[in-house]
């Protein structure tokens, strides 16, 4: 349940960013919304992991996190890259 209710807020966030008209509301949408609900989606994940992997457990972690920082690290340039040229 939490990690469903987390997914939501995350989708709200996401859209409530193209209504926001002051910093507050954007810091407000990403910084707090955003944040909470990808740490709560993360806990799930995590239990997921040590559940369904034993012997290959260290490997599935370091995917897990190869993944967010790649994540991390990849939207960003695609945003900046994607907005002039689509808007």
């Amino acid at each position: 349940m939490p990690f469903m209710t987390a997914n939501a807020v995350l989708v709200l966030a996401t859209f409530l960013v193209a209504e926001c008209v002051a910093f507050w509301q954007i810091i407000l949408c990403q910084g707090i919304l955003t944040g909470i609900s990808c740490g709560t989606m993360f806990s799930p994940l995590i239990a997921l992991v040590s559940h369904w992997f034993d012997k290959r457990r260290q490997f599935a972690f370091g995917l897990i996190a190869v993944g967010s920082s790649v994540g991390g690290t990849v939207v960003p340039i695609m945003v900046r890259v994607l907005l002039p040229a689509v808007g």
